[in-house]
């Protein structure tokens, strides 16, 4: 079944109160994975005050005020500290005075004269925040982040250095990290970074409207509100907000100027919308018996979205009326897909089946440079052929849309920019469900 991730990331992270985004994009969070040398000590069982009493009765000193002025102790202090060494029974008070126990020679053996030594320990440190984390097995180099993907900025932007890495922290990650710290040895403190590398940790960026309107940031597909508080007033972020405000504007300029159906600027209820979501949620996990049921609550929940007056959309709408086209279409659909072209993905081209098992017409408009790219992928290629007549047009551009039953049109701009964090996909559009000869605004909107 169908459904974006984009539209799951939002369903899933949106509260009652919450705004629309004014856009999503895939994101990831920076870390840096540390290598650092430790200082690690033997775990001891006494501390080292009363080692050295001990040593000084092995070296002869039978007495409280020998002890203590080998030492250069209280005398009382001394007394105290025999005490308890002799209810520990690591020292025994014959009539000769002190004397070691067989558990006291043991304790001063040879392997307990080890005092220190150096471990090489790996370390991840969450890049927005600077505390050390538990090892995140999909952690990632930016070379491998999926394409589109904006890598959100550490801050500061160098790696940690050694004063700034909690102790505690890296012990945790050394004791529970590959191969683990022995039982016996503790970490006291940190020699040197011997490696750093920067990771990014997959998720998705919903940025909001306003001039302080702090980002959803979502990792693994769970909001982290402390990273997206320092995040929001981040240059880099608000930099990118600035330009999808322009690029929204030209947007709506544009289809303004291609679309003489005098828009305005009312948007969709943030209820009805949420609701959608919602129940295309509860559609995509159902199985068996309860797919119809929740199939038709679905339909109910996206006609409260199709219908009213022309007005402009956002990203999540677009996707739940294109949803939305291939569960009402009854006769035709005809679809105009952009370049770059991460609206209308593999899976979505798939769900072509499903109106064409009801007998609706499916037409694809298309650049001429994207058809190999179609009949390459062999999955596409076998629901598509035969079945979806492709028109090719010459002139690659930025619009996008797609028309139902030559009566509802949606029609946008998808613009590829790029920021400090990497590259990035727009649309913005607009949503007109009763607009009359459909078909021929879509052509015009797209192919002038």
């Amino acid at each position: 079944m169908l459904i974006n991730e984009l539209v799951s990331v939002v369903a899933e992270n949106l509260g009652e109160r919450d705004e629309l985004p004014l856009a999503v994009f895939p994101a990831a969070l920076p870390y840096f994975s540390i290598r650092v040398t430790a200082v690690c000590v033997e775990k001891r069982e006494l501390d080292v005050f009363q080692e050295y009493i001990l040593r000084a009765v092995q070296l002869g000193f039978r007495e409280d005020a020998q002890v203590a002025d080998f030492l250069g102790a209280h005398v009382e202090e001394i007394r105290a500290e025999l005490q308890r060494l002799r209810e520990e029974l690591f020292v025994a008070l014959p009539t000769t005075g002190w004397t070691l126990t067989e558990k006291g020679v043991q304790v001063l053996s040879k392997a307990g004269l080890q005092r220190t030594t150096q471990r090489e320990g790996g370390c991840v440190i969450n890049g927005v925040s600077r505390k050390p984390e538990p090892t995140i097995q999909s952690l990632i180099p930016k070379r491998k982040l999926p394409k589109g993907t904006l890598a959100l900025p550490a801050i500061p932007a160098r790696p940690p250095r050694l004063a700034e890495i909690n102790v505690s922290g890296v012990r945790s990650a050394m004791v529970l990290g590959k191969g683990g710290l022995p039982r016996v040895l503790e970490v006291s403190r940190l020699g040197k970074i011997t490696r750093t590398s920067s990771l990014y940790l997959p998720g998705h960026l919903l940025l909001r409207r306003g001039k302080h309107g702090v980002p959803i940031v979502c990792a693994q597909r769970s909001p982290v509100s402390e990273l997206a508080a320092v995040l929001g007033g981040h240059p880099a972020i608000q930099l990118l907000k600035a330009q999808i405000g322009a690029e929204e504007k030209r947007a709506r300029s544009l289809v303004r100027k291609r679309i003489q159906m005098g828009l305005n600027v009312k948007v969709t209820s943030a209820i009805a919308i949420k609701a959608a979501l919602s129940a295309l949620q509860l559609w995509v996990a159902a199985e068996g018996k309860a797919i119809p049921e929740l199939e038709r609550s679905l339909a109910v929940a996206l006609s409260a979205i199709s219908g009213g007056v022309a007005h402009w959309i956002s990203p999540v709408e677009w996707h739940l009326l294109f949803v939305h086209s291939l569960l009402a279409a009854k006769k035709r659909l005809l679809i105009r897909l952009p370049r770059p072209s991460p609206i209308f993905n593999q899976q979505h081209l798939l769900e072509l089946a499903r109106p064409i098992k009801r007998g609706v017409e499916i037409e694809l408009i298309v650049d001429s440079n994207d058809v190999p790219i179609i009949e390459r992928d062999e999955t596409i290629a076998k629901v598509l052929h035969g079945r979806v007549k492709i028109v090719v047009v010459e002139n690659p551009g930025e619009e996008v849309g797609f028309c139902v039953d030559n009566a509802q049109l949606v029609v946008g701009v998808g613009k590829e920019g790029s920021s400090t964090m990497g590259n990035y996909f727009t649309l913005f559009g607009a949503h007109l469900p009763q607009a009359p000869n459909a078909e021929q605004a879509l052509v015009a909107f797209t192919t002038k």
